[in-house]
């Protein structure tokens, strides 16, 4: 958009759409390691305003004594189109999604 090419935002919004379809998340924790903190699906289609819908977030314990992050990721169902797209590429949908609470936990990301 900085360029000289005058792209409309809605041609800008469909190519991200289309061509991302997974965000991984790294922070770093309070013992000084990286790890990933929260996997999300771009859940909007062409058209629509960015959606994302955590997949996989890492749900961290109380820090001990031995100040070492500890934790265990939560898992939660895949979208429609990222299953979908799962399915057609001849993978099967991993037991941890596929039974994960079905309520995805959904944000729409502003413009």
């Amino acid at each position: 958009t900085m360029s000289d090419l005058h792209i409309p935002f809605e041609a800008l919004r469909d190519q991200i759409n289309s061509a991302i379809h997974v965000i991984v998340q790294i922070d770093r924790f309070a013992d000084g390691a990286r790890r990933i903190s929260e996997i999300a699906a771009v859940a909007s289609e062409r058209r629509e305003a960015f959606r994302l819908g955590t997949v996989a977030r890492f749900d961290a314990d109380p820090i001990g004594p031995d100040r070492r992050v500890t934790g265990r990721f939560e898992h939660f169902a895949l979208p429609d189109g990222i299953a979908r797209h799962l399915v057609l590429q001849g993978e099967r949908v991993p037991a941890a999604f596929a039974d994960g609470p079905a309520h995805t936990p959904e944000r729409t990301a502003a413009p």
